[in-house]
């Protein structure tokens, strides 16, 4: 009987993983591209231009021709932006879905690390070409060992920068704008330094970030990244707006509609102005001085930032048989305050969009329009969050609330008009936000008292 012997052994078990191997290449691979296959098309658009009229031996030239300190500069913003857009295909190769349960397989480490630096070599081939097509001017200059060991260590570094962005994807979004901050660093460092020493730099980088290969990679945590607070916030706010635009739609248009009048108008007016002072010609031409426009652009401003945000109103009106539903997810009243302003801000992007289009166009007093609409944005949004849980509070969300937004509007309109500026709201703006806490908690005790929530385990 013969005998089989432990490299055997070995060199079987390796044949037998082969097609796993290719098979978990394929399947991540195949995910990768069908998730950023358009963007990664799109983005190598505007390259084929460049190279039609910027060859990549002109690039490469016009690089070697810059003194050290600015190259370095160049080539550590290239390595950085390559890294920000290829950090979400980096991550489908690393931490893909597919490969969570294989994991679980009694595979040795070294595997897996094999596995995963031959994805990313693969993905990485054409900035790995340029990086040495980047390096033959220095054959010449320095000689071979230069160029090859300065272009082993830009791989080493680019490969390692990739895993270490990877690595921090469940973190905080400051450790990925570190991640990528380093990596520029190291970069610029390996253009000053010699060949060999720029290699020991990148070596110090690719060992560890090589052996971080050997174990799972974390998911991405359910908060994250986001000036709102992260997906529970846009999560919240994303359910108000499906409610306002399914189950009220006559009004949100009202609502659009009314923005994009006011900002006409301002922009009617805009055609009209003429020098201070200027006597009118005929009963036919109209001339308006500057500063009328500009009082008109603070008061449509008003309007404007009044008729959006009330947009947090009508979902708070449109959720609120929902809410015992919304209590048991256990939603940190943080999450919903951030939800509704962030939902009452959204709702006056007609406006700002339009406007800061438009009105700069027609006239450049129309470059005002987005300071002025973002003062009345912030006065408007805390004030009407706070009117909404107040209603809550005492229980009349659904009573008409028209005659209150009307003397809202008349007593922001006189005092924008008396004071001259929009920032005279900025009071009463840290005024609604300082009772916003408060408000919401008398909000959530009515709920709590009187609309308890008595079915299956969550009975009270």
């Amino acid at each position: 009987m013969a005998r089989v012997t432990p490299r055997a052994e070995l060199s079987h078990g390796a044949a037998s993983r082969a097609p796993l191997r290719r098979r978990l290449g394929l399947l991540v691979y195949r995910d990768a591209a069908r998730a950023y296959g358009v963007g990664v098309a799109l983005a190598l658009l505007p390259l084929v231009y460049l190279f039609r009229e910027w060859p990549p031996w002109a690039i490469r030239d016009a690089l070697h021709g810059l003194p050290a300190a600015e190259r370095a500069g160049v080539l550590a913003g290239a390595h950085a932006v390559y890294g920000l857009a290829t950090a979400p295909l980096a991550r489908q190769l690393l931490a893909s879905e597919r490969l969570r349960w294989w994991w679980a397989l009694p595979l040795p480490a070294s595997w897996w690390q094999t596995l995963h630096l031959r994805h990313l070599v693969l993905l990485d081939a054409p900035w790995l070409l340029a990086i040495g097509y980047g390096m033959t001017p220095i054959v010449a200059r320095e000689g071979v060992l230069a160029a090859v060991t300065g272009g082993l260590a830009f791989v080493a570094l680019a490969l390692a920068g990739q895993i270490a962005l990877v690595s921090v994807a469940d973190r905080r979004a400051i450790w990925p704008a570190g991640g990528l901050l380093v990596w520029a660093l190291a970069v610029a460092l390996a253009v000053i330094l010699p060949g060999p020493l720029a290699l020991l730099l990148g070596l110090l980088a690719l060992v560890p970030a090589a052996r971080r290969l050997r174990h799972p990679f974390p998911e991405a945590r359910a908060w994250a990244r986001g000036l709102a607070g992260g997906p529970p916030v846009l999560a919240l706010a994303r359910l108000g707006w499906l409610a306002v635009r399914r189950r009220d739609g006559v009004a949100l248009a009202w609502g659009v509609f009314v923005q994009l009048a006011m900002v006409m108008l301002v922009g009617l007016a805009e055609t009209h102005i003429g020098p201070p002072g200027l006597q009118l010609p005929s009963a036919l031409e109209v001339t308006v001085e500057p500063e009328a426009v500009r009082a008109l652009l603070r008061g449509v401003a008003v309007i404007c930032a009044l008729v959006g945000t009330a947009l947090a109103l009508r979902s708070a009106r449109l959720l609120h048989g929902d809410r015992p539903l919304l209590d048991t997810w256990g939603i940190e009243p943080r999450h919903e305050r951030n939800a509704r302003l962030l939902l009452a801000t959204a709702g006056v992007l007609p406006a700002l969009l339009l406007g800061s289009v438009l009105l700069p166009w027609l006239h450049p007093l129309g470059r005002e329009w987005p300071l002025e609409l973002a003062i009345a944005v912030a006065w408007a949004a805390p004030a009407t969050v706070h009117l909404a849980f107040a209603l809550e509070a005492s229980r009349t969300l659904h009573d008409p609330r028209l005659p209150r937004h009307l003397l809202w509007l008349g007593a922001a309109l006189l005092l924008v008009g008396v004071a001259g500026t929009t920032l005279a709201l900025l009071p009463w703006a840290a005024l609604a936000a300082v009772r916003l806490p408060a408000a919401q908690q008398r909000a959530d005790a009515a709920r709590r008292r009187f609309e308890t929530a008595v079915r299956d385990d969550h009975r009270s």
